[in-house]
């Protein structure tokens, strides 16, 4: 079986290990259970779980903003940020998302919103490639994008001249795009994210420059669209603030053991929604953060305690932001590689759990001339989801981590209360993935993110 292999560290691993044959005296000799896990450490059979961010726009110092073509993905094994290769071409306000094991970007545009892209192209993590796929039907940017059962769909999004209902599907296997169901109503700027065999659209701004609350639903096989419900009461599901530039994660828990027994379907589900920017008057700029409740009324009803939520409400940012991105990380202590991995539900540990990284985004300053004027925001706001809190690292402060032990964590039935107070325990590995944190710091605004697998750039092929 093919692995791939930190090409620095096996010779440093035989030096240190000969070094223990020697009996060195001024050395204690490694443990055994130590040896193991360095060696685990050294290599991984497939490529990791990684944060890819493409394209947006970017504050100059000289005053303007630049368009970008360039790509970087987050080497959670060297920790830092990596240069991909760029795109054919400048995008801001597209979607990307993981496709057969590729990470696609659509649409968007690269010098003026009046003349939106077509285009699409796909990056190979294992060749370190982008090739160009069939371009869409429909030219635009501010759309959703999203991969279900082999097909790609392409919703919503300004065309340039209007806010279109478009929605179209990209058949990988035929190289083709065809129209499916539109959209009940003409979009754009909301953010889509598939869960239980459906694609669900929330937010966005219509033809009017009217914000949107409304939760859609698109079931594939069916090819039909339908308001989202609430699962408890089937009452249409809907955001409290209508948003667009918003920022949006799925949270999936697998349900406890003796409810996956009768409910083996089931997954509690919750839509995270932060940030973005509102219809006023009161507010324009949003720190305002919800909750909307997927899933059935089984599974919404049974895992109420995992979230030790009343309603959806959730604790607002520490500033308001525009234009950012966020992803949902799960630590999970005690994995040989990657303790914040996304990871999937069904191979994720019982100790694990959520936290939403914020990424990027402007925000709103009246320093200097006393008029307002948009800043970007670099440094990543975190959210504890079970924590009810968020953390926020100001740029070079290092030590404000070392602060972090989550003492505040819930006891649920995933997580006893002695995983998670125990000194030594979950508590320091959660705390080392929450300081690694700050090192995600990006200046993009409207730019494209999704996690999907990627090489380290220190491995090499190996056996």
């Amino acid at each position: 079986m093919a692995l791939w292999v930190d090409g620095t560290s096996p010779n440093a691993f035989r030096l240190l290990l000969l070094d223990d044959l020697k009996a060195d005296p001024k050395r204690t000799s490694l443990a055994p259970c130590v040896w193991l896990r360095i060696s685990t450490f050294l290599r991984f059979p497939a490529p990791l779980d990684m944060i890819y961010i493409i394209g947006g726009r970017q504050h100059e110092s000289d005053g303007f903003e630049k368009c970008l073509d360039t790509a970087e993905v987050f080497d959670w094994w060297r920790g830092e940020w990596v240069e991909i290769p760029r795109m054919s071409s400048a995008r801001v306000g597209a979607a990307a998302t993981v496709h057969d094991q590729m990470v696609v970007v659509a649409g968007g545009y690269n010098q003026r919103a009046t003349w939106p892209l077509d285009t699409v192209e796909a990056f190979d993590p294992v060749k370190g490639q982008w090739c160009m796929l069939t371009p869409m039907p429909t030219s635009r940017y501010g759309l959703a994008l999203a991969s279900m059962g082999g097909d790609l769909f392409a919703i919503g999004g300004d065309n340039g001249r209007q806010v279109c209902n478009a929605n179209e599907a990209y058949h990988h296997s035929e190289t083709r795009w065809t129209q499916a169901a539109p959209m009940l109503k003409a979009l754009a700027g909301g953010k889509a994210d598939k869960h239980g065999g459906k694609i669900y659209y929330v937010g966005g701004c219509d033809e009017h420059e009217e914000l949107s609350a409304a939760a859609y639903a698109f079931c594939p096989n069916s090819n039909r669209w339908e308001h989202a419900t609430e699962p408890t009461s089937n009452q249409p599901l809907s955001l409290r603030i209508g948003r667009t530039s918003f920022a949006m994660g799925l949270i999936e828990w697998a349900l406890h053991r003796d409810v996956a027994a009768a409910f083996p379907a089931s997954i509690a589900a919750r839509l995270l929604v932060t940030g973005g920017v509102s219809g006023g008057p009161q507010e324009f700029f949003l720190a305002d953060t919800e909750l909307l409740p997927l899933g059935d009324q089984a599974s919404s009803t049974q895992h109420a305690d995992l979230f030790s939520l009343n309603g959806r409400s959730m604790p607002r940012m520490p500033e308001a932001r525009s234009g950012c991105r966020c992803v949902v990380l799960w630590p999970t202590p005690s994995r040989p590689f990657l303790p914040w991995s996304t990871g999937t539900v069904e191979s994720r540990p019982a100790s694990s759990r959520p936290f939403v990284v914020v990424l990027g985004g402007e925000a709103p300053s009246r320093e200097g001339t006393g008029a307002a004027a948009m800043q970007p925001c670099p440094d990543p706001l975190v959210l504890d989801v079970l924590g009810r809190s968020w953390q926020r690292w100001p740029a070079g402060d290092v030590e404000v981590n070392k602060k972090l032990r989550l003492k505040r964590a819930v006891p649920t039935a995933e997580a006893p209360a002695e995983e998670c107070s125990s000194e030594g325990s979950h508590v320091d590995e959660h705390a080392a993935f929450l300081q690694s944190i700050g090192r995600l710091r990006t200046k993009r605004v409207a730019f494209a993110l999704t996690v999907a697998p990627g090489i380290p750039k220190v491995a090499a092929h190996g056996g």
